[in-house]
């Protein structure tokens, strides 16, 4: 595991391509969330699959009620509580960068 001091996380945050990234994959995240729960999956075969030289791993790994201790050992008990259904990850990499994890909640409703 590297060694990340902050100056090392502060230089990552400022570069150019890492900012417009992280807001394009936002506001992504944003769409898919305010689109109804029926055309979730429909939603979900639009995420983009290369971001400014981002790509996604073509396999997108998915926990339910059941599994999702095998994801957020230690935190699922919140997510359960509020009617969680599913959550979609998505990893997307770029050479020498570290990976980006997009996760998509789906929660039964939206209180």
């Amino acid at each position: 595991m590297p060694d990340l001091r902050r100056s090392d996380a502060v230089a990552f945050l400022n570069r150019r391509q890492t900012i417009p990234t992280l807001v394009t994959t936002t506001l992504a995240l944003t769409t898919l969330l305010s689109c109804s729960m029926a055309r979730l999956g429909t939603m979900m075969d639009n995420i983009p699959t290369e971001i400014n030289g981002w790509v996604t791993h073509p396999e997108v790994r998915q926990y339910d009620r059941r599994t999702l201790f095998k994801y957020i050992d230690g935190g699922a008990e919140l997510y359960l509580a509020y009617r969680f259904r599913r959550v979609y990850v998505h990893t997307y990499t770029k050479a020498g960068e570290p990976d980006i994890i997009m996760d998509i909640y789906d929660m039964s409703t939206p209180e």
